[in-house]
């Protein structure tokens, strides 16, 4: 995405001129705020990729300290003694025979009697 936007930045930049040029202060502005990324196109886009980099380490770190709490803090409560917050293991979800058909249920959703 960052690459078409820098690769088609003259297209956008008529755009934004034809929308917001009409504003008589605010098109001298416009022209200059898009000038100097233009003029640096490789530098503009090197910026943007660090800057979405960033974010998305950042996001990432986030998910894997929030994943990593909630099982310190799962086990915590099965070491007291506490009832588990999530009583069926995600690994039992893997297992044929986690509880979706049964001899007392019938086949799962989607399967064929034969």
């Amino acid at each position: 995405m960052i690459v078409t936007i820098i690769f088609n930045a003259d297209a956008i930049a008529w755009v934004a001129t034809r929308l917001f040029g009409g504003i008589g202060w605010l098109a001298p502005v416009l022209r200059t705020a898009i000038a100097y990324p233009l003029s640096t196109r490789f530098r503009t886009g090197m910026a943007m990729v660090m800057f979405a980099m960033i974010v998305c380490t950042v996001t990432l770190m986030a998910v894997v300290i929030e994943a990593t709490q909630s099982l310190i803090v799962a086990r915590r409560e099965a070491e007291r003694g506490l009832p588990d917050p999530h009583p069926i293991h995600p690994a039992q979800l893997l297992r044929p025979d986690h509880g979706l058909a049964g001899p007392d249920r019938g086949p799962a959703s989607g399967a064929s009697a034969a």
